[in-house]
């Protein structure tokens, strides 16, 4: 019967591997607050609405790994290749938050003044450009 145990040095890089993706995930994180500070305001309506969309890309992509993740044939390539797709359309997220602003400023005087109005919009822009990176 053949040992289907990870080598220790392939287990090791796999954890590291790992751990540096929730930190980029938490940097990631933190980075989209403060740029969409630039643009909503540092509320707590703010932060919850940029909470809630990448809370939610997480919350999808675990789904969609746990569907698909058992179809695959090499689960360990499949991951790095989502990292790397996740990166890219990460890297990709200032120029759209740019243009996120500029459509911002241009709909803001034709929203109601009620803070609910203002955080539905808030919510669905800020879900709109975070719901791909995260996931």
């Amino acid at each position: 019967m053949k040992d289907s145990r990870l080598p220790g040095w392939l287990l090791f890089a796999l954890a590291f591997f790992f751990c540096c993706s929730g930190v980029c995930a938490l940097i990631y994180q933190v980075l989209w607050l403060r740029m969409l500070g630039w643009v909503f305001g540092v509320t707590v309506y703010a932060a919850s609405t940029v909470f809630a969309a990448f809370m939610t890309g997480l919350a999808v992509g675990s789904i969609a790994a746990g569907v698909f993740g058992d179809r695959v044939r090499n689960p360990l390539r499949w991951f790095g290749v989502t990292e790397i797709l996740i990166g890219v359309t990460a890297l990709a997220t200032p120029a759209a938050l740019e243009q996120l602003q500029h459509w911002y400023v241009v709909l803001y005087p034709s929203l109601p003044p009620s803070i609910s109005a203002l955080t539905a919009v808030r919510l669905t822009i800020a879900f709109a450009v975070l719901i791909v990176p995260t996931r």
